[in-house]
């Protein structure tokens, strides 16, 4: 994968979440947007953490 995909991928998720939990109105549609905001979340901080040498 692209170096510039890879790194853009994050924001992608968290955009698309936030996108989905407030424009759909079907309540799974919201749990699922949600779910993939806190996915782009959790990956963008494992790569800081990453990327600084933190563990845990």
């Amino acid at each position: 994968m692209p170096d510039a995909i890879y790194e853009i991928l994050p924001y992608f998720y968290i955009g698309s979440g936030t996108a989905a939990a407030l424009g759909l109105e079907v309540s799974y549609g919201q749990f699922f947007g949600i779910l993939l905001l806190l996915a782009g979340v959790v990956i963008l901080k494992m790569r800081i953490q990453s990327r600084r040498g933190i563990r845990g």
